[in-house]
């Protein structure tokens, strides 16, 4: 399932993985929510009611997009050339298919939207 996660200046495509968290955000679509930075980090508001699944995970590779449970967010590991911590275990959603860095100049409050 391919989604694009765009902004006022950008766009990057990404793949979301054939999970059950992984179809809750792709029939969620459109997503439309302010994005905020923490650290290597970018979260978009998504309250979907979504439970932990067993193979969630705290250390990810940068591109990874994730389901935060209890910030009820979608989260995307940012942190160049290293794994990221994030705040606690994610549900692993999918991957950007384009570069994790052009999503860098994102500042807290820039309005985000995912789209099929």
């Amino acid at each position: 399932m391919r989604i694009l996660i765009s902004w006022d200046h950008g766009q990057v495509p990404a793949r979301l993985f054939d999970t059950p968290s992984g179809r809750a955000v792709f029939a969620a679509l459109p997503i439309h929510a302010n994005a905020s930075r923490r650290g290597g980090e970018m979260r978009i508001s998504a309250a979907l009611g979504l439970k932990r699944e067993a193979g969630a995970r705290q250390v990810v590779e940068t591109g990874t997009l994730c389901y935060w449970i209890e910030g009820a967010s979608l989260t995307l590991a940012l942190s160049p050339g290293r794994p990221t911590r994030l705040a606690a275990p994610c549900n692993v959603l999918g991957c950007l298919e384009g570069d994790p860095a052009a999503l860098q100049g994102v500042r807290n409050g820039q309005d985000r939207k995912s789209v099929v």
